[in-house]
């Protein structure tokens, strides 16, 4: 009995330190980080603030890329037809999620495609304005390409008239 024992906790840990010894390895080479974004925005910012610290703590250096365009379709493309060994990974923000419901066709699936590693930041989004005269505010109107949509510029008019005209 206690022999059956041994050999069973014998051929565990020997099935198991092929997978142990694998993991220890990574990273064995740099890794990417692609920002969907122009460089100089707060999601660039971030990580190139934080990417001196990752590269100590990994022991391997670390390339920021920008990609922008497209409401950071372009980048976020790119990243979903990366290989999937975690040598590429992507920064978005807020876009990521929402663009799956303002076009219609994406170039990748936000849920099969990535897979979250950790939240960086949250932010407040604020907005301020000169309050204008109801006489300036009846020019200006709602797009007719703003029906139905809520983009940040089409819910920013629709949040301001409902805020002028109370």
């Amino acid at each position: 009995m206690l022999h059956s024992r041994l050999t069973l906790v014998v051929c565990v840990i020997s099935a198991c330190a092929p997978v142990a010894l694998h993991a220890q390895s990574y990273p064995a080479r740099a890794s990417r980080i692609v920002i969907p974004f122009a460089p100089g925005g707060g999601t660039d910012n971030l990580t190139r603030i934080m990417e001196p610290k990752l590269t100590a703590l990994l022991g391997q250096q670390i390339l920021i890329e920008n990609r922008p365009g497209a409401s950071g379709q372009i980048g976020t493309e790119l990243v979903a037809r990366a290989a999937p060994d975690g040598y590429t990974l992507a920064h978005v923000d807020t876009s990521f999620t929402s663009n799956p419901s303002l076009f219609r066709k994406l170039p990748y699936d936000t849920v099969k495609d990535f897979a979250p590693v950790s939240l960086l930041a949250s932010a407040p989004v604020v907005v301020f304005l000169k309050p204008p005269s109801k006489r300036d505010f009846q020019r200006v109107r709602t797009p007719p390409s703003c029906a139905g949509l809520w983009t940040k510029r089409c819910a920013l008019t629709k949040i301001f008239s409902a805020a002028l005209c109370r």
